[in-house]
């Protein structure tokens, strides 16, 4: 596959023995591509077969942030909605690798989202929207508005409109039910996980840097004062 899923990026990263716990995130970004042409159609025959061809535009989702990759490589118009979360939020992924140190949750966090960014600040990117998870969840219709905005307005207009909802399993929410704001409140794994950080020095002090001087550019907020 072109495409690493999480088990063969995590046992690539072990592998490489690497201390920067957050490059399996994106790690396809780091590798040299010899012909993008040629590995963008690969790509794009692998993937045909979970989607339905007929249509205009074709959504992929990934938990990863391979945006630089998948921009090298495209070989149609590409729009990246690209989607933060939170860094506190439980990861049954993370998890099942070993990753539970709430340490290890803001590094990945800090550096996976510093990484992508930087790249945005390139101008190498041609399309793209950064949203918050919980803006998504908070008002689905009226971002997913903006972004069909943004969509008809690029390069990749034409006269048929973007449809987000048109398969269920592709649905930018991916929620069950009528009420997707319970999916803002944090799961008991989640609250032992800030609980864990708040009761550890390095984690805590970790996180109120944060909260002062990257949490407010982002539109997320915690008390002045953190306690355990």
């Amino acid at each position: 596959k072109v495409y690493p899923r999480g088990h063969h990026r995590m046992a690539a990263w072990k592998k490489s023995k690497s201390h920067n716990l957050s490059q399996f995130m994106y790690l396809p970004d780091l590798c040299e591509i010899h012909n993008p042409f040629e590995t963008g159609e690969e790509l794009m025959q692998q993937w045909s077969e979970y989607w339905n061809m007929t249509q205009h535009y074709l959504i992929q989702k990934t938990p990863f942030m391979d945006v630089e990759f998948l921009e090298r490589v495209k070989i149609v118009p590409t729009f990246h909605a690209i989607v933060m979360r939170h860094p506190l939020v439980f990861s049954k992924f993370f998890a099942s690798h070993g990753l539970n140190d709430p340490v290890d949750y803001l590094l990945i966090w800090l550096d996976s989202w510093a990484h992508t960014l930087r790249l945005l600040s390139t101008g190498n990117v041609e399309m793209y929207a950064v949203v918050t998870y919980e803006s998504l969840v908070r008002y689905h219709d009226s971002i997913s508005n903006e972004l069909t905005a943004m969509i008809q307005g690029s390069s990749m207009s034409n006269s048929r409109t973007p449809k987000f909802d048109n398969y269920r399993h592709r649905r930018l929410d991916l929620h069950e039910g009528n009420n997707p704001s319970k999916y803002l409140e944090p799961n008991k794994a989640t609250i032992r996980l800030w609980k864990k950080c708040l009761q550890k020095v390095i984690c805590n002090s970790l996180l109120q840097e944060i909260n002062q001087h990257i949490f407010p550019q982002i539109g997320y907020y915690l008390e002045d004062n953190i306690e355990p």
